[in-house]
């Protein structure tokens, strides 16, 4: 038999306290924790992998939408193209030819009108006679202008303008302006004041400055609200400036940055006569010759168009 001695040496030994068996249990849960996360990594490396061609077909699939869209898109822009130009096409024939057409009933009417105003003057003629050859006139001159703006839209998108600078002086200008406008005027109430520097002159194209002027006074009679239209000018810094002022209605800011464009009013289409052509036609006249036109504006205040051109526009070489 062994004594106590020799049995408590043949016994294992017990650990002093428990945080052997503890540290021991946690390294275990540790191992665990870890092989649980490498293998929910190698799980979802595996999923990416097997999403990788669904999401290479889809980006492939979009591509080729987008260069279908692309192609479309260019075969529209393409056919766009080719109706504007169409139109343009048309608008310059039937410029063209209603003008042509109209011209020669332009001049017969006004010769009568005019021979018929002389016999008045010594004979007895019917009272509606001439009354009613000056409207026949007045209304040939409108219809011919309308054609001939149908003519400059054309010119100015396609061919472009050539201009025959000559030497101009603004009392030529503004007689063919009120030889067109007067009645107009007379009619819409509107009195014409002219406030321009005699001297006023230069080297322009003199029918292009004489529709510049037009348009804009034709536009200041039709919405001046039956207040005069002043017209003034004259040399400042080596440039002409003309102004055409009314006390109208007026243009707000958000209409003044557009109606200048083509086919654009300040006024809905059917409240007056027009095409929406007049001002876009004047700016473009305008710089053609290395000028400019802007307007100032304030709604139920009037408004101001100023026209500056060079003072001087060398005539071409012969």
């Amino acid at each position: 038999m062994l004594d106590v001695t020799e049995r408590q040496h043949a016994l294992p030994s017990a650990p002093e306290s428990g945080d052997a068996y503890v540290a021991e249990g946690l390294d275990e849960e540790d191992r665990s924790a870890e092989q649980d996360r490498s293998a929910e990594q190698d799980r979802s490396a595996e999923q990416d992998r097997s999403a990788e061609p669904d999401a290479v077909r889809c980006l492939q699939a979009e591509v080729a939408r987008l260069r279908g869209a692309l192609r479309e898109s260019a075969a529209e822009a393409d056919s766009l193209r080719e109706a504007v130009a169409a139109r343009d096409a048309f608008i310059a024939t039937a410029g063209h030819e209603l003008r042509n057409a109209m011209g020669g009933v332009l001049v017969a009417a006004t010769h009568l009108h005019s021979q018929a105003h002389q016999i008045s003057q010594t004979e007895s003629l019917p009272a509606f006679l001439v009354p009613r050859l000056e409207q026949i006139a007045r209304l040939s001159r409108t219809f011919v202008r309308r054609a001939t703006t149908l003519l400059d839209v054309s010119r100015l998108t396609t061919t472009g303008l050539r201009l025959s600078p000559v030497l101009v002086s603004w009392a030529e200008i503004w007689d063919a302006v009120h030889a067109e406008l007067g009645l107009q005027a007379e009619r819409a109430g509107c009195e014409l004041r002219v406030e321009v520097d005699p001297r006023v002159s230069g080297f322009w194209d003199r029918d292009a400055v004489e529709q510049m002027v037009v348009n804009l006074v034709s536009n200041a009679i039709k919405f001046g609200a039956k207040k005069p239209v002043i017209v003034s000018g004259g040399f400042e810094d080596g440039d002409v400036t003309l102004r055409v002022r009314d006390r109208g209605i007026g243009i707000s800011e958000a209409d003044r940055a557009r109606i200048f464009a083509r086919f654009e009013r300040a006024v809905r289409s059917g409240d007056l006569p027009g095409f929406g052509l007049g001002l876009w036609i004047a700016r473009q006249l305008a710089r053609a010759h290395g000028g400019e036109i802007h307007v100032e504006s304030e709604p139920g205040h009037g408004s101001v168009f100023t026209i500056r051109l060079p003072g001087v526009l060398e005539p071409p070489h012969r």
